[in-house]
Order: C-alpha cells, then sequence, then structure tokens
C-alpha cells in the first residue's frame, strides 16, 4: 500500500467484501492526516455523475446563507480536484464494477493533481489506470473434500454460514451429522459471502443435506445458460437465482418491483409503489412479504431517524430488476417518479418552517430515489415532471449546500421539452438554470426574458385563492436589483413585508435591511433585520434566522461592542448546529472568534478561529476559507505573530489566484488588507501600499461599503505609520461614513486613532475626520478620490 497511490480490490459484491474493505480502510486510517472518505457508488447508473457524487461526499458544507462569491464555472471533477489540494486523505470507491471507465477517468485526475491521495476502489474487475495495484479479495476459505469436522468449523466460510444460519434457526450448530452437507454448501458456493448468506437464510425451512442437494440441481441449470459469464458471477447469479425460484408468486411479484428502489425505501413508499391488488398484492399485504423477503436475506432492514427502511444489496437489485418486464418496469418506474414528486412537492412547503429540519433530514435520506427518480423522468422524456421535480427541490439542494449541482439538474430537465408543465415551476428551474455561476452576464440578461414570461405566465394561470410561490415571490421582486434600479427593489421588498406568507415577509425584511445597510442606513437595517428575525422565529423557520441574526450581530460589533455580537452570533451558531449548515458553522465560528478576540480575549478567540479552521478542512469547506484566514491572521497580528499571520495569509492569497477564472473580489481585498497590515506592523510600509493600491483596485470595482470601509482602515494604518495624522483621519472618516460605525471599536481604529492624537492636534484630526465622511456621503466618485489620492500620498 505504501509504494502505490492506486489499489482495486477485485472480488465479488456482498457483505463479507464491504466489512473486509472497511476494516481495512479503518486499518489505514491514521496514516491520512484529513481521515478517510468512503464513496457508495452501487446505487448510481450514470457514468457522468461519478464526480458529483464524489464531491457530495467530500463536501457535505450544508447551506450557505453568509453571502460570498459563487465558485468558478468548472467541471464538477475540477472542483474536486481543488477541493482535495494538498490534503492527505484516502479515497474509498466501493462497488465501481458498472462505472469502471468513468472511475477510472477521476482516478487519474485526482491522483495526477493531488499528490496527497491514495485512492482504494473495490470492483470485480481492475480500472486499469497508471500505477494501480490490484489486491485480488478471493472468497473465504472452503473446507476440503475430506475434512474431519474439526476441519470443517475451522473453515472461515463456515464460521460465515454458521453465524447467519444462527440468526434464522438460534439452535443450528455444526456438528457430525451435518458436517459434510455444510461443507459441501460452501464448496459449492465457493465461499462467496454474499452466496453463503443467501443459503443460510434458507436454513430456517431446510436442513444442510436439502440446501446442498438443491444447489447442486440448480447449478446445474444455470450455469448451463451464462457460459459466458467469469466463474464467480455464475456462482453469484445462480445463489441469488436460487433463492428467487423459491419464493412464491406474491414474494416475487414484490421482490423484483423493489428493485426500482435507489438508497432503500420507507414501508409507505414501498406500499405506494410496488402494491398490485389486482395480483394478489393489496397495500396491507406488503408489510408481510417485505418480512418474509428479510427472513430470506434479500432484503436488509436498517433504521434511519427512527423509522424502518428495506434496501437490497447491489448483486440482489441488479439480478431482481433484471425480472421486470418492460411494461411492469416502465409502470413501476413512473409510479416511483410520480411518489417522490409528491414528496418532494410536499417538503417544499415544509422546508419554510418549523419542521425544516425534519424535512432535510427525511429528503437526505430519499437522496438517492429522487435522483433516480429526476433520472428516469429525463430518460423517459416526461418533461413536465422533470421540471416540477427541479422545482420543487430547489429549496432543499440549496439548503443542502448544492447550488451548482441544482443549476445542472435544471438544465438537464429544461432539456427535455417541459412546457406543459405548471408556469410557476417552470419559472424557477428557468431561475435556477440562469443563475449558475457559468452564466456569463449576457446569458443570463438573455435569460430573464425567458424568466419574465413564465413568471407572468404564472401570475396570470394561477388559480383563484391559489398561493403564490414564496421562492418565485422573492425573486420576482428581486428584479429590480438585475436592472440595476435599487429604489425600484427597495419598495417590491417593501411589499414583500405585507405578503401573507411569513417566510415571505421574512425575506423581504431580509433584503430590505440590506439595501439600507449598503446605503448606509444603520437604524432603518437593524429595524428589518429584527422583524425578520421574529417573523422567522414565529414560524421556526432557522436559514432566515441565521440570516438575520448574522445581520444584526455586524451591526452590533460597532454600535453595541464586540460583546453584543457574540451573543448574536453564538445564537446564529446554534441554529446552523440544528440545521446541519457545515459552512454556516465554519463562518459564524471565524467571526465569533474575532469578536472574542476584540472583546479582549485574544486567546479565546483564536481557539474558536482554530476551530472554524479544523472544520472547514475536515470538511473540504473551501469557498469561506478565505474569510477564516483573514480572521485568523488578525488575531496572531494582534497577539504579536506578524509571521504566522503573514504565512496564514500568504497561503490564502495563493489559492485566490488559483481562481483566476472567477477570483473572489471581495475576499481578495480583505486578505491585501491583511498582509498591508502585517506590513505596517513590520515597518514595511513599501510593500504596504503596494497591497493597498491592489486592494483600492478591487474594492471599488466591487463596490461594497464594508469591503471600501476595510481598504480605508489600511490606508490609514499607512498614513499614521508615515507621520501624515490628518490624512489617516480622513480615510477612517471615509469608512465610518460608508458604514455608519462611529462606535470606533475595532482594535486597527483605536490603535490608528490613538497614534493620530499623538501626531496632530484634535481640531485638525476632527475637520480632517468630517471631510472623509463627506466624502463618503458625496458618492463614489469622491470615496475614489479620497483612495486614491491616498494611495498617491
Amino acid at each position: 500500500m505504501s509504494e502505490r497511490r492506486q489499489v482495486t480490490v477485485v472480488g465479488p459484491g456482498g457483505i463479507g467484501k464491504t466489512r473486509l474493505v472497511t476494516q481495512a480502510a479503518d486499518g489505514l486510517a491514521d496514516r491520512f492526516d484529513d481521515g478517510v472518505w468512503w464513496v457508495d457508488l452501487a446505487e448510481l447508473r450514470d457514468p457522468g455523475r461519478v464526480a458529483e457524487a464524489v464531491l457530495a461526499a467530500l463536501e457535505p458544507g450544508g447551506p450557505a446563507v453568509l453571502g460570498g462569491q459563487s465558485p468558478a464555472a468548472r467541471s464538477t471533477c475540477e472542483r474536486l480536484v481543488d477541493l482535495i489540494g494538498s490534503r492527505r486523505l484516502l479515497l474509498m470507491l466501493d462497488n465501481c464494477e458498472h462505472l469502471v471507465d468513468a472511475v477510472a477517468r477521476l482516478s487519474d485526475a485526482v491522483l495526477g493533481a493531488c499528490p496527497g491521495v491514495c485512492v482504494l476502489a473495490t470492483s470485480r474487475e481492475p480500472l486499469a489506470v497508471a500505477g494501480e495495484g490490484v489486491l485480488p479479495l478471493g472468497p473465504l476459505p472452503v473446507p476440503p473434500p475430506d475434512a474431519v469436522l474439526p476441519e470443517v468449523t475451522a473453515s472461515p466460510a463456515v464460521r460465515l454460514l454458521a453465524e447467519r444460519a444462527r440468526e434464522v434457526r438460534p439452535s443450528f450448530v455444526v456438528d457430525e451429522t451435518n458436517a459434510a452437507d455444510v461443507a459441501r454448501i460452501c464448496r459449492r458456493l465457493e465461499g462467496l459471502p454474499l452466496a453463503l448468506e443467501l443459503a443460510a437464510a434458507r436454513l430456517r425451512a431446510l436442513s444442510p443435506a436439502q440446501i446442498a442437494e438443491r444447489l447442486e440441481e440448480h447449478f446445474r441449470l444455470l450455469t448451463a445458460d451464462r457460459r459466458g459469464r467469469p466463474a464467480r458471477h455464475r456462482t453469484l447469479d445462480a445463489a441469488v437465482a436460487w433463492s428467487w425460484d423459491l419464493l412464491d408468486t406474491e414474494e416475487r411479484l414484490l421482490a423484483r418491483r423493489l428493485a426500482v428502489f435507489s438508497g432503500g425505501a420507507t414501508l409507505e413508499a414501498i406500499e405506494r409503489i410496488c402494491a398490485d391488488p389486482d395480483r394478489g398484492v393489496p397495500p396491507a399485504r406488503v408489510l408481510d412479504l417485505v418480512t418474509a423477503l428479510v427472513d430470506k436475506s434479500l432484503v436488509v432492514v436498517d433504521e434511519h431517524g427512527g423509522q424502518a427502511r428495506y434496501r437490497m444489496l447491489g448483486t440482489i437489485r441488479e439480478y431482481l430488476g433484471e425480472q421486470l418486464s418492460a411494461a411492469e418496469g416502465e409502470s413501476v418506474r413512473r409510479a416511483h417518479a410520480r411518489y417522490f414528486l409528491e414528496l418532494a412537492e410536499s417538503a417544499e412547503w415544509q422546508l419554510l418552517g418549523a419542521e425544516q429540519v425534519a424535512w432535510l433530514a427525511r429528503l437526505s435520506a430519499e437522496h438517492d430515489n429522487l435522483q433516480a427518480a429526476l433520472h428516469w423522468s429525463v430518460e423517459a422524456g416526461e418533461g413536465a415532471v422533470a421540471v416540477q421535480l427541479v422545482a420543487a427541490l430547489g429549496w432543499y439542494w440549496f439548503l443542502s449546500g448544492q447550488q451548482i449541482e441544482a443549476a445542472e439538474r435544471a438544465a438537464r430537465a429544461l432539456a427535455v421539452h417541459g412546457d406543459d408543465a405548471p408556469a410557476d415551476a417552470r419559472a424557477l428551474v428557468l431561475i435556477m438554470s440562469a443563475l449558475a455561476p457559468a452564466t456569463a452576464a449576457h446569458g443570463l440578461a438573455e435569460a430573464m426574458t425567458g424568466i419574465r414570461q413564465w413568471m407572468d405566465l404564472a401570475e396570470r394561470t394561477r388559480p383563484h385563492g391559489a398561493p403564490e410561490r414564496p421562492e418565485l415571490a422573492a425573486f420576482q421582486a428581486m428584479l429590480h436589483m438585475f436592472d440595476q434600479d435599487p429604489a425600484g427593489a427597495l419598495a417590491a421588498m417593501d411589499r414583500l413585508t405585507r405578503d401573507t406568507n411569513p417566510w415571505t415577509r421574512a425575506c423581504g425584511h431580509l433584503n430590505c435591511g440590506h439595501i439600507h445597510a449598503v446605503q448606509g442606513d444603520v437604524a432603518q437595517a437593524r429595524q428589518h433585520y429584527r422583524t425578520a428575525l421574529r417573523e422567522a422565529r414565529g414560524t421556526g423557520e432557522r436559514w432566515a434566522q441565521i440570516q438575520a441574526l448574522s445581520a444584526l450581530a455586524e451591526i452590533a460589533a460597532t454600535v453595541e461592542g464586540p460583546s453584543g455580537a457574540a451573543q448574536l452570533l453564538e445564537d446564529a451558531l446554534q441554529l446552523a448546529v440544528e440545521l446541519g449548515a457545515l459552512e454556516d458553522q465554519v463562518t459564524i465560528r471565524a467571526r465569533l472568534g474575532s469578536e472574542r478576540a476584540r472583546a479582549g480575549d485574544p486567546a479565546g478567540g483564536r481557539a474558536e478561529l482554530d476551530r472554524a479552521l479544523g472544520t472547514a478542512r475536515r470538511f473540504g469547506i473551501t469557498r469561506c476559507l478565505p474569510r477564516v484566514r483573514c480572521a485568523l491572521a488578525e488575531v496572531m497580528r494582534w497577539q504579536g505573530d506578524l509571521p504566522g499571520a503573514a504565512d496564514v495569509l500568504s497561503s490564502s492569497l495563493t489559492s485566490l489566484g488559483a481562481a483566476a477564472a472567477w477570483p473572489d473580489a471581495e475576499q481578495l481585498a480583505l486578505t491585501l488588507c491583511g498582509l498591508g497590515h502585517v506590513d505596517v506592523a513590520g515597518s514595511r510600509t513599501a510593500s504596504a501600499t503596494e497591497r493597498y493600491e491592489e486592494a483600492v483596485t478591487h474594492a471599488l470595482l466591487l463596490g461594497d461599503p464594508r469591503v471600501i470601509a476595510s481598504v480605508a482602515r489600511l490606508g490609514a494604518d499607512i498614513a499614521q505609520e508615515q507621520g501624515d495624522a490628518e490624512r489617516a483621519m480622513s480615510l477612517l472618516g471615509v469608512g465610518d461614513g460608508l458604514t455608519g460605525r462611529a462606535g470606533r471599536t475595532h482594535p486597527d481604529t483605536l490603535r490608528i486613532r490613538s497614534r493620530c492624537e499623538a501626531l496632530a492636534a484634535a481640531p485638525e484630526l476632527d475637520r480632517a475626520y468630517r471631510a472623509g465622511a463627506a466624502a463618503a456621503a458625496a458618492g463614489p466618485g469622491e470615496q475614489a478620490g479620497v483612495l486614491t489620492a491616498a494611495a498617491g500620498g
């Protein structure tokens, strides 16, 4: 293992194989700093989604509610490579045999770009990639034909068979009366764990001698028909087929229909999709039949969220799926898609209220089934079903941190003729597709025409009294932002605040608060954020609460001070934990660390920031890493660790530069500011000035007053270091004028002010400060003039 970075475990599927490989991975876990990541590909049927499945396993970031630029418009494989980067991890890709080519291409790409990665794949055949080491996973050793009792009972194959047999027949033991027949069963099944487990399930009703005899008869028949398959595959086929032949008519009907599920199913879903009263399987009979299939080891029962889920192992599911006729398969898959569309449409509304967390868990458990339903509807040309399904799942995907994947699925749904889908569903799917990071500005402008047409049609055709989809109402108000019409946007958002739906009202207040905050009206912004928080708390919806609390904390940081902000952030963090929002937990922890440090506890702040950074690295949450690093470096600088702060920021700058296809202007400007402050602290004003000039360019293009204020603070730091107190105070005035933050609680602001007061008289300092604040209020041109003049000075 130490000499190879790609090891493929080749062998037949089954519980035994998975257990052995999992044990091997556990034994290797301590050799990889960033852990072992397991991705089960058994249920995946689309080779084009292999990279997506791996990315989803490595980046369970949850909802991203605190802003930030979208990632680059890159392929999923490129995003996966960027996510892994220099991390040291073991990537375990399980059940690759039906996706060999796609897995091989992905492994090549990852191993070629990520030197710290090892790939452990399991398949029925090698991947044939460069540098691959193949570890054949053979069957369990079986007793020789002339074995005596001690040799029989010592055989691993016999031990597995006996262990499984006692689960259905507790009194079963291997003794002199049955040892020869047990050994014969194990030899006939070639020690394959899955085949042994299927045979053991039959010991409830048959003796070892009867099983051995029937296996011999069945293998003679089956292997004659499947000579073209490898020997072990024929053995598995024979074992599964033998179990199939022993089922009665009703059990067979249910078993083959169960094969349409991906990732298991609840009893309710099985009753709705698989029952057939006309053929003797009414819904009331389903539980008995499922129980019988569990007893026969054809179905495995798990518990998820206090509810039983029933699933088939991949080999069994594949075989039983082949028993579905074309007509029956089409009918059952259609019922499957309709059921999960109904579930998604029910969830859409529940995700906006108090049951949000429970429904997120429910949809997460059904992720594979929802994907299978969407895949079938697209492949079958059921455009209306595909569009409705994507529209219903849009908010779930957003809350689950799958925004980019949602845009890709929306595009696939739109490619199928779905114009007969409801207009509001069509409009939502168009929005999801249009807002993908890959959409250039001109493409978005073109898409807006179609979106507006479908939104107008949705409004005209909505039945009288029927509620408008809240997400659509919120986007309708946002259209003014795309038209560069802030006044119109504010008026539209204000109308949302009077909507009948509390979630819509909360969104209206959040957006009104954001517009007022950008315009520097802190009092109005705070009022709207508080109302949004009240509305969201009234429904129990957590996403809007996190948004409102985070925004209020930003205001409180300078109006009341860091202690008030920290309490708000702690409340937001608790909600993010409940929601499972890992990315938001990282971002909130980073801000919380900063506020604790500002409150006079740099060690406590540093510890919180270290936890945030550790979580981001552990779960591969890359989008918010620059923000976390900036906050950590700031606290390190306040503690006097200038080399450490410089290293953290330089690493961040390197990663931001690597994403040049979609540069994050905000994070780039803030990182440059952090490095500039380190340069000032190290008396390198020339280097700090270069950082400042570049940061000014990014900040002015971005136009965000909060970023401009941070850049202005760096300019003030450089000016005071050069002894120009009036210029420093003018730049602090710009920052306070832009953000309305006259509390002056930021440690760097306090330090700069103190230094300026030692350099010049109070009247001159006050006059310069007021001039800077006036320039901020006058508009972008005057702001730019002060900032660029400072760069030249």
